[in-house]
């Protein structure tokens, strides 16, 4: 998450300023908003079932409400410029990134419309 988190804060601060929320957004968080979930995060194991990499998986994505879908698709584009082929040294792990799907939804709730664009990022993390 601290990968995560480094790398989204400066390149969104235009778009979201500090709201970037790890799996729901709080109630009272104003729009728009950046979320980003663990989907998986399976082990690759060595000799012994030592564990010498995780491969994990996050959707992160921008929510609009009642925008065009312009505004989520720039702030997905930043997510990307951001993440993909990313890589830096974190906590003592070596951390890469890149995305392997894209998506973008609209959904209504109340009477609201949300627009909902990202993409799933593989983060891979390794012992240095």
């Amino acid at each position: 998450m601290e990968f995560l988190i480094g790398k989204l804060t400066t390149p969104l601060t235009a778009y979201v300023g500090t709201r970037i929320f790890a799996d729901v957004q709080p109630g009272d968080a104003t729009w728009p908003v950046v979320i980003f979930q663990l989907l998986a995060a399976p082990d690759t194991l060595g000799a012994g079932a030592t564990r010498v990499m995780t491969r994990a998986v996050y959707r992160i994505k921008a929510i609009t409400k009642g925008a065009g879908m312009q505004l989520p698709v720039d702030i997905a584009a930043a997510i990307d410029s951001a993440l993909h082929k990313a890589d830096g040294v974190f906590s003592g792990f070596y951390v890469t990134a890149h995305r392997v799907n894209s998506f973008a939804y609209s959904e209504v709730s109340s009477g609201e419309t949300f627009r909902h664009v990202g993409g799933e990022y593989r983060v891979d993390v390794h012992p240095q």
